[in-house]
């Protein structure tokens, strides 16, 4: 079915959406995959669907017409069609303050940084989009390091966009969920109209172009490391093996003891690459500090444990082994009473298995779940629980689709950025979870589905937001 034209004039049909022909997002999407040096996954055809929409209604052109025109011209060649799409596929959703964990946990490190006498401190946030996060960073280190050097690089593929972002101006929209004790202390203009950064927060970052596919990445000079590199929810779009090569570089730019933030599906290739990483959390961030030396060499193996301690160790193993039986036992029953949507009694159960196995992926997905459809749970103790669950490697596609079908009726642009990431997590490695399957019975041919039938509606004029899962999925 393709989108409706008024008879012979070539011209869109005002009206609802309508599916493109499936060829020619395919074809559109080929080319966009190479020029950008990315897969041609299920998420890029996704994408691809809803900004030929955006672009074809933006000219008023029927299918075939912008077919025509998007032919016409070679991809490389400069002004061509395929360079416009190329600009705009590349999910940028993005807000101040996303993630509000991950800055809380920079600031302690900033803090850190500056005890240990770094007397200039360098920052990259890499993929920046817009600039919402480089200039969110910047609010940080001018709040707990008021007068210390700092110097901020904001990369990202996308030129144009770095015109508005250096200027440092954002409309109401943008800012709705700035805190609006940092918005009248560091942004000028009247509450309720576009308003500009301070110069001061401006004068810490510096914008130019940079892709993650490419082979150099930035330095803050010769010889010199990066203290902190942010990379959040851009690499899930690469293949596995440019995730590698990316996140291989990124721990190379950092200095010894430097620290790197990734976005929740970002780290799930980091046990291939990750030599000299450590992980560490911090008011409920999860984030990776690299190695201040070289691992020292292997130490010899100890002697054997005289028999009281290995008793010892032996009643401790069998303690933590009769948690986990505890702790699976309430899994089971949380699940039993979320079939039933029995809300409240899943809630308790699960909740209590958390507090047994705080680091248990299966648990942590299993409570995000039952928090997203139980209804009446916190913005951010779902966010953050989902993505924990994420983080820690299970069933990425299964969460971040849970994650996306919370926020269809809170955040449109987060909800349809969750559903991209849903699909091109369906490459990524995961630990299974036999609870949530058997629960859901889901597999992942049928998330992509949903997912691309999601992202239709939130596509779609008005936004029919009333069912929270299409199709079958419960």
């Amino acid at each position: 079915m393709t989108a409706r034209t008024d008879s012979g004039s070539g011209r869109l049909r005002r009206g609802s959406r309508h599916a493109l022909q499936g060829i020619f997002v395919r074809r559109v999407a080929e080319i966009l995959a190479e020029l950008l040096h990315l897969s041609h996954a299920d998420w890029l055809e996704a994408q691809v669907e809803s900004v030929l929409w955006d672009r074809m209604r933006e000219l008023d052109l029927s299918e075939a017409r912008y077919a025509e025109a998007f032919f016409r011209r070679e991809p490389d060649a400069p002004g061509s069609e395929a360079q416009v799409l190329a600009r705009r596929v590349i999910p940028k959703e993005t807000r101040f303050f996303r993630y509000p964990e991950h800055f809380e946990a920079l600031a302690d490190v900033l803090l850190e940084l500056a005890a240990a006498g770094r007397d200039a401190i360098w920052i990259w946030s890499a993929a920046c989009a817009t600039g919402e996060e480089p200039y969110s960073i910047a609010m940080v280190a001018r709040e707990q390091l008021p007068a210390h050097s700092i110097r901020i690089l904001a990369t990202d593929i996308d030129e144009e966009r770095f015109a508005d972002a250096a200027a440092g101006r954002y409309g109401p929209a943008g800012l709705g969920e700035l805190d609006p004790l940092r918005c009248d202390r560091w942004l000028i203009g009247a509450p309720g109209g576009p308003r500009t950064l301070d110069p001061e927060l401006r004068d810490l970052v510096t914008f130019q172009r940079h892709s993650l596919t490419e082979t150099t990445f930035p330095s803050p000079g010769p010889g010199l490391g990066w203290d902190v590199v942010f990379c959040r929810n851009v690499l899930i779009y690469l293949t596995i093996e440019q995730q590698r090569l990316a996140l291989t570089r990124l721990i190379d730019a950092l200095r010894p003891g430097g620290v790197l933030f990734l976005g929740p599906a970002d780290s799930l290739v980091l046990r291939d690459v990750a030599r000299d990483l450590a992980i560490e959390q911090r008011r409920k961030a999860l984030y990776y500090r690299k190695a201040a030396a070289p691992p020292a060499a292997p130490r010899p193996a100890p002697p054997p444990l005289p028999a009281a301690d290995a008793s010892a160790g032996a009643d401790r193993r069998r303690s933590r082994s009769m948690i986990s039986r505890l702790a699976r036992a309430r899994l089971e029953r949380a699940v039993s009473f979320a079939g039933q949507r029995m809300w409240s009694e899943a809630l308790l159960e699960v909740r209590r298995a958390v507090r047994e196995v705080p680091n248990d992926a299966e648990a942590r997905l299993i409570y995000g779940i039952v928090l997203a459809r139980a209804g009446g749970a916190a913005e951010r103790e779902v966010g953050e629980t989902l993505r924990s669950a994420i983080q820690l490697g299970c069933r990425a596609n299964l969460a971040f689709f849970e994650l996306g079908c919370w926020l269809a009726t809170r955040d449109r642009a987060a909800a349809r950025d969750a559903f991209l990431q849903a699909i091109a997590a369906e490459r990524q490695p995961a630990r299974p979870s036999d609870l949530v399957d058997r629960w859901l019975q889901v597999g992942d041919s049928d998330l992509v589905a949903a997912c691309r039938a999601k992202l239709r509606l939130l596509d779609a004029e008005p936004p029919p937001l009333s069912d929270p899962r299409p199709g079958g999925l419960p």
